[in-house]
């Protein structure tokens, strides 16, 4: 093979390997992925009511602040099953450990149309003594020891409260 014979078959695969690249392009298009972008997510969506829940330090105990907000137009009763959860995650470790519920609480909240409702649940001692013990910074040390963490997950389940019913 000489060398016009030689540039002229990369010369063609080079334009069937670009017209490929467009035609995928063309068939799929461009849309937005929203990656790396930050999404706001709530920790329960029920109706029209969203409910958020954090855990708090409160003077010597911990709390979990919860904010129950209604966007629709009738006052609606939610029962709310919130959970604190614990992982002993070590960062040696090539897979996550799942989390653990250590506490529940059901809560009953009415959320008034248009507004929010803000409630705290008292997390016990003990476990307000282990969460004390999680925030505090590891020495050089024990950097990769396992660490226990904490979080909250609530679970919403929410109805509209019939008009003869509100105050």
């Amino acid at each position: 093979m000489n060398r016009s014979q030689s540039s002229g078959f990369w010369g063609t695969a080079a334009a069937s390997a670009v017209a490929g690249a467009l035609m995928v392009l063309v068939v799929f298009g461009a849309r937005p992925t929203n990656a790396g972008l930050p999404q706001k997510k709530h920790a329960a969506l029920a109706k029209d009511v969203t409910v958020d829940g954090m855990l708090t330090k409160e003077g010597d105990g911990w709390v979990i602040a919860i904010k129950a907000a209604n966007s629709g137009s009738t006052e609606q009763r939610c029962e709310l099953g919130t959970h604190l959860t614990s992982v002993r995650n070590s960062m040696m470790s090539r897979v996550p450990a799942m989390p653990k519920v250590v506490w529940q609480s059901t809560l009953a909240v009415t959320v008034p149309a248009g507004g929010q409702a803000d409630q705290k649940l008292q997390v016990p001692d003990e476990l307000a003594k282990r969460i004390a013990a999680a925030q505090v910074k590891p020495k050089k040390e024990e950097m990769f020891e396992a660490r226990e963490s904490f979080g909250v997950r609530i679970q919403a389940s929410c109805e509209k409260r019939p008009a003869d019913e509100v105050s």
